[in-house]
């Protein structure tokens, strides 16, 4: 019972207009006939044609459906063919001038107002964010800006990613990385919890909160089916879900239509062709050469007490802006208090001139009394130690003097303007304390003899 539930649940979808019916022709014939544009097509995989270069034939093949025409790119590179012909069979020509390669693998491709798009993608071992679009005239690709860099890889099964492409707008439930750049380790096995969303009109991400542990905690149960005009089409707990990103809503399937689905011929077997338009979903089994058209309807859809994402910042988001406002915090009441007591040094002393006290010594030697201040360079290193302090760690000598920009002198050089800095520092913070204490404290390594 369980394996059946397990099949059957890819496909439990929406009400069914037509019995599945064998089809002659196949899915890039129909997308090709069809007039206008298709926001997703996820297909089983399957090779609809024979790339001429040797090196692109085990390429992933997309199949992108827009006003211009129906285009195959090959995952992994940014080779892109147009279909020219549709008697029955497709023809696809190579129309970009594309030389490097091995830089996208596991990209999101898209189009977006007839412009065709690559997002994030593995590659020379670490993950990107970049995202590329084809540039027609010139038969080549090229970056656009974005306000902050995502790392983004699909490929799996179980993710979370809808395209909103009336609101030209791509959400990412999580989103998944590798990199093997570093000898660092990322948490969560480079998988990133934070709900984000792309806006390709204003070129901007933003974070609209945390995956919550409805999602979370099952993730490879998920089943991703299709992008729908009601949200991400999912297979999950033997129910079809839609997430609506833009509300954080989750709605299920009523159970008549539940019923319906699951006796569908299509919803068996497990290579599929998926797409909308409009408000129909077409589901090809093309392994038994058999087509379902089905449509959803808004009262197909019901309400669940579940969200997408919890609004706001992740904890790990809300640790680092913890820390780096604890950061900025320390460093402007230090400069802070060091104004605040040096000016209040001045009128006190500028008080006891005219109220007949006499001068104390603490001046510049011509009788002008001065303000305490850190200068740059000793900011530089108290916000270096401030940064390790908070997360619990030590300031090596080494950052030390990366922080003077002493990195490259003698070993004398650098002691003694270690020496001379951090004396400076923890000077004018006793006087600003009124206390013997010391800003910067010195511990020997357990190596240092």
């Amino acid at each position: 019972m369980n394996k059946f539930l397990g099949i059957t649940g890819f496909f439990i979808c929406i009400s069914c207009i037509s019995i599945a019916q064998e089809y002659k022709k196949s899915p890039a014939v129909h997308l090709y006939n069809h007039p206008g544009s298709v926001a997703a097509i996820i297909w089983d995989g399957n090779k609809y044609f024979t790339p001429a270069e040797k090196q692109f034939v085990n390429n992933p093949q997309c199949l992108l459906k827009n006003n211009k025409g129906l285009y195959a790119a090959l995952n992994g590179s940014g080779v892109l063919y147009k279909a020219l012909s549709a008697n029955d069979r497709i023809e696809f020509k190579r129309i970009d001038s594309t030389v490097y390669f091995g830089d996208n693998f596991d990209s999101f491709i898209f189009s977006y107002r007839d412009t065709i798009y690559s997002l994030g993608g593995y590659g020379y071992w670490k993950t990107k964010g970049l995202l590329r679009y084809y540039i027609e005239q010139r038969h080549e690709w090229e970056i656009m800006k974005l306000n902050r860099e995502i790392p983004v890889l699909g490929g799996k099964s179980y993710d979370l990613f809808h395209y909103d492409q009336k609101k030209g707008k791509l959400y990412f439930g999580f989103t998944r990385e590798e990199n093997n750049t570093t000898t660092g380790t990322e948490s969560n096995s480079g998988l990133h919890f934070e709900t984000q969303v792309l806006d390709l009109a204003k070129k901007e991400w933003q974070q609209l909160g945390t995956l919550t542990a409805f999602l979370k905690n099952d993730l490879t149960s998920i089943r991703n089916i299709i992008s729908s005009p009601y949200g991400q089409m999912i297979a999950f707990q033997n129910k079809n879900m839609f997430l609506d990103y833009a509300d954080n809503r989750i709605y299920r399937l009523s159970d008549a239509k539940q019923r319906e689905i699951e006796q569908l011929p299509t919803s068996t077997g497990d290579a599929h062709v998926n797409y909308f338009i409009d408000s129909t979903f077409y589901s090809w089994l093309t392994s038994k050469n058999l087509v379902d058209s089905l449509v959803i309807s808004t009262k197909d859809l019901v309400l669940i007490n579940e969200k997408i994402y919890t609004e706001g910042l992740s904890p790990v988001t809300d640790i680092n802006q913890e820390s780096s406002n604890k950061k900025t915090f320390v460093l402007f009441t230090l400069i802070g208090l060091s104004v605040v007591a040096g000016s209040g040094y001045y009128f006190w002393k500028k008080k006891k001139q005219t109220t007949g006290f006499p001068k104390q010594q603490e001046n510049n030697g011509n009788g002008n009394y001065f303000t305490i201040s850190f200068s740059l360079l000793e900011i530089e290193v108290i916000s270096a130690i401030v940064e390790n302090s908070l997360k619990g760690n030590y300031t090596s000598i080494e950052e030390v003097n990366k922080a003077l920009g002493v990195s490259k002198k003698n070993i004398e050089i650098q002691k003694k303007q270690r020496s001379d800095i951090i004396t400076s520092i923890n000077k004018k913070y006793s006087y600003i304390k009124r206390s013997q204490q010391e800003l910067i404290e010195k511990k020997r390594t357990e190596f240092d003899k």
